[in-house]
């Protein structure tokens, strides 16, 4: 298969800006999160961990209502990762470096619908089925950009983020006390703190700190704007999403390597 010639590939994003992306998809699905449970059977679309918690409480009460309730969006994002990870690997055998893009175009086609053809929100069998998209689009948003740096990261997970953000700092922590004992000793201080600044455990936590952050914020603007908007809040997160697949198509956020593998080979 044919790869594209180096002339044709435009320069991918750097760090910082493949950080900035993935922060930006972080305020995204806390706005879907929080629009998607006001509106669409008060069922988070990203919060698998509650969702699979819920399953085991209402599967143990035989209150199946309740189950399938609980048990659909965990189906839709679960394909949702199959069919992102599908297109990302597509889009890496083809050597097609705005492969971002393509996962981003079908999410936003995939909210798009739920604004324009959902029946209003309420926990109706209309609700129920319906929540399935957002499900879908946030379990597609999970695979895009899942790696900056030396750091995993993913804009949905964010339990998994915490997580990483306590050991970060705590490794950081540590890091500090150690290496400000030796410097203080040979008084270098002022190569201390460059050092800090510049370590990679704090970069950590600032990344996985953030995206908690990021998360926050888009459940504040997506309750408030759900609450003036109902449903139609959502073509928010869809522009911000327009806006990403642009810049992926002139600057990639997540480029095919030259030595990438190709996945999924036997």
């Amino acid at each position: 298969m044919s790869e594209l010639s180096p002339r044709r590939v435009r320069p991918p994003l750097g760090l910082y800006g493949r950080a900035a992306a993935v922060l930006v998809l972080g305020w995204t699905a806390g706005y879907i999160d929080a629009v998607g449970y006001l509106e669409l059977a008060h069922v988070y679309t990203s919060h698998m961990t509650g969702n699979t918690a819920a399953l085991g409480q209402y599967l143990s009460r035989a209150q199946w209502p309740e189950v399938l309730q609980h048990a659909w969006p965990i189906l839709t994002f679960v394909f949702g990762l199959m069919l992102g990870a599908a297109l990302t690997e597509a889009g890496r055998r083809r050597r097609f470096h705005s492969r971002l893009s393509l996962v981003l175009g079908l999410e936003m086609i995939l909210l798009a619908v739920l604004v324009i053809w959902s029946a209003p929100g309420s926990a109706t069998g209309a609700g129920l089925w319906w929540v399935g998209l957002p499900a879908l689009a946030m379990g597609l948003q999970t695979v895009t950009i899942t790696r900056v740096g030396d750091q995993r990261v993913y804009s949905t997970y964010i339990t998994g983020n915490l997580s990483k953000f306590a050991e970060a700092l705590t490794g950081y922590s540590f890091w500090l006390a150690d290496c400000y004992g030796q410097h203080r000793r040979s008084n270098r201080r002022q190569r201390w703190l460059r050092e800090a600044l510049r370590h990679r455990l704090l970069g950590h936590a600032l990344l996985t700190g953030g995206l908690w952050t990021l998360f926050l914020l888009g459940g504040l603007s997506g309750a408030e704007r759900e609450s003036r908007l109902g449903l139609a809040a959502v073509w928010w997160p869809i522009a911000v999403l327009g806006a990403l697949i642009a810049v992926d198509l002139a600057r990639p956020i997540t480029a095919v390597a030259d030595n990438e593998p190709i996945a999924f080979q036997s």
